[in-house]
């Protein structure tokens, strides 16, 4: 096997785990592991291309399959690692990869990738933002009562930001209005607080409230913990300390079992490095410099005589469709026994072999967002263990749609007809609808508050029934189907209609371009564009919509008659009355300033506002008295 580029791979793995997409392998075989999905970023399509790279050994063939979601992604050759996949649809959704030896069909891996949310946001706006301290707590902290409104956010969280930048934590809108449990009092006047919805920089309020003084808490010194070194060849390992700490001074003393001080520390070094030891076990007394009552006792348990070590542990889920959730495990270790227990937030989930490869907790309950912290500790080294830090498993509600109806309406000129649709539903995940055709082929994206809606144009299949099909948007898995009567349409003349004419903006010559488009049947596949003398030429009804010019902005009616290039009858003609394109002088007028109460930084705020006619772009300068740029 390529070492290098195991290690490789082994990167990869982490940094998509932590920073990318749910990406995860299931290892089935040991001829195939360590599987990395990493997916590329979307483009401008809403779509994405998926890298997939893994490790083998030496008794496969020398080719492997792709398959997943009902998908055949093709044969490749193991050589051609790593390999690129797409473009798949960037809508939310699991994607699975089962990737399999083509000689040995038990040879095999599978990796799971939850694909980014590549669509547009929508203009997102925070208002009425407002905080109000509640009640002191026994560490000095207070709670919080806040809230907002808020629309169009980019999706179901928000974060809260303190005064310093850092993020308080992040929080379900749905959760409106909040109390925040434990606030850290800045020793001001006045406390600050942000909220931006989460992974938008750009929708963002602020605001400033009251403070209330809160007595100081007691010392105190708790949770130690301790760090071990590899063992070097005389079996020592050096221990390193951390523990949490409150209301204490700026340095504390450590001594060992035999009563020897082994330094003074600043509380700001933490964790810090005890020296090197081979006893099994030491105890440790922490004392703070400057209060003897304020100490704590903690005991040190490694021993060099193995070298037992559970190097990571990786975590991931996948949502059911019943309020529940599989949780999947991933443990890389060394130098331990045949088997371990697996905890989540301290709480056993039994025992299991390593050998086992990834364990899956199967149909956990669905409760929001869950914080799940999971800890593995060695069946006969209860030592050595692992934890994956804190993984936060989110399901949504589940979704359901009712009663999807469809009902045949007029025909069109162009041999299609409208189409009247309703139906219910429950817990969508967003406010839209994804409305799909018999051959798989998203017809539109519609609000759901529009409904009943009528679709003005549908292309009969030449059945007697029709299909239509109806998701909630980015979620393949709360979906419906109906099929509903057609009607026959007469699609014989050509006919033009729907002719739309719109100017783009004047450029520096005083010039403009105009776009054409409009709506065609029964047609050739070319026509021609006339009009105030001039011939534009012909095009193809493929190219539509098409765009002329450049044309003089001088106010000139313009007439564009469009005819078939096969029949002559076939006619369409718009007029527009161009504008004015000659230049404007850019002007600023009514300015107001106003300024408001000090701050207690001896700043003030100020509000100005004034109007503009003819700005060459959207942003202004503000300078000050000496003139300075504000």
């Amino acid at each position: 096997m390529n070492y290098e580029r195991k290690q490789k791979n082994y990167y990869r793995f982490t940094l998509l785990t932590i920073f990318c997409c749910l990406s995860f392998a299931s290892l089935l075989a040991q001829c195939i592991d360590q599987v990395v999905v990493e997916a590329h970023p979307c483009d401008p399509n809403n779509q994405f291309l998926v890298d997939i790279d893994f490790n083998f050994t030496n008794d496969v063939s020398d080719s492997f399959s792709i398959v997943g979601n009902g998908n055949n992604y093709g044969n490749f050759a193991y050589s051609d690692l790593y390999l690129t996949l797409g473009p798949l649809e960037g809508n939310g959704m699991i994607y699975e990869f089962i990737i399999t030896d083509l000689e040995n069909s038990d040879c095999t891996a599978i990796g799971v990738l939850e694909s980014p949310n590549c669509a547009p946001p929508t203009d997102c706006n925070i208002t009425n933002f407002y905080a109000l301290a509640m009640e002191c707590n026994p560490d000095g902290t207070f709670s919080v009562n806040l809230g907002f409104d808020y629309e169009n956010p980019n999706n179901d969280f928000f974060d809260l930001i303190d005064a310093s930048g850092n993020i308080i934590g992040t929080y379900l809108l749905s959760s409106l209005p909040l109390t925040l449990p434990s606030f850290t009092p800045s020793g001001n006047v006045y406390e600050y607080l942000q909220v931006c919805i989460n992974d938008n920089s750009n929708c963002c309020a602020e605001t400033e409230f009251n403070t209330i003084e809160c007595p100081v808490p007691d010392c105190f010194i708790d949770n130690a913990t301790f760090d071990y070194s590899e063992c070097d060849p005389n079996n020592l390992y050096e221990i390193t300390l951390n523990f949490e700490h409150d209301a204490t001074s700026d340095s504390f003393n450590v001594v060992n079992t035999s009563g020897d001080n082994v330094g003074t520390f600043a509380y700001t070094d933490l964790p810090v490095s005890l020296g090197f030891y081979f006893p099994e076990t030491n105890i440790f007394t922490i004392t703070d410099s400057e209060n003897e009552n304020c100490f704590f006792e903690s005991w040190s348990i490694h021993s060099c005589l193995n070298n037992c070590e559970i190097i990571e542990v990786t975590t991931t889920h996948l949502c059911n469709n019943d309020n529940t959730f599989n949780f999947y495990v991933a443990i890389q270790s060394s130098n331990t026994s045949d088997s371990f227990e697996l905890l989540l937030n301290q709480v056993s989930y039994g025992n299991f072999a390593y050998a086992d490869g990834v364990i899956q907790l199967l149909n956990l309950p669905s409760s929001g967002v869950q914080s799940i912290n999971t800890t593995v500790v060695d069946s006969q080294y209860p030592n050595c263990t692992g934890e994956s830090g804190n993984y936060n498993a989110f399901c949504p509600p589940n979704c359901e749609i009712t009663n999807f109806s469809a009902l045949a309406l007029e025909c069109n000129p162009d041999g299609t007809f409208s189409v009247e649709i309703s139906f219910d539903y429950e817990n969508p995940n967003n406010d839209f609808f994804d409305l799909i055709d018999a051959g798989g082929n998203i017809i539109g994206t519609y609000l759901l508050s529009s409904l009943p809606l009528t679709i003005p144009s549908f292309t009969p299949s030449g059945n007697v029934y029709e299909y239509l099909q109806v998701c909630i948007n980015d979620n393949s898995n709360c979906c419906a189907e109906t099929e509903f009567n057609t009607i026959e349409c007469p699609t014989n003349n050509c006919e033009l209609w729907n002719l739309v004419v719109e100017a783009d903006d004047c450029d520096a010559d005083g010039n403009f371009l105009v776009d054409i488009d409009f709506d065609f049947a029964n047609t050739s596949d070319s026509f021609s564009v006339v009009g105030n003398g001039m011939n534009y030429g012909n095009f193809a009804y493929s190219d539509l919509f098409i765009t002329l010019g450049p044309l003089v902005g001088d106010e000139t009616l313009y007439e564009f008659i469009i005819t078939d290039l096969e029949n002559s009858d076939c006619v369409i003609i718009g007029e527009f009355q161009s504008q004015n394109c000659a230049p404007v002088d850019c002007e600023i007028f009514d300015l107001v300033v106003e300024t408001g109460d000090c701050n207690p930084d001896g700043t003030y705020p100020l509000w100005l506002n004034f109007l503009t006619q003819n700005p060459t772009n959207d942003f202004f300068d503000l300078f000050n008295a000496n003139g300075n740029l504000i």
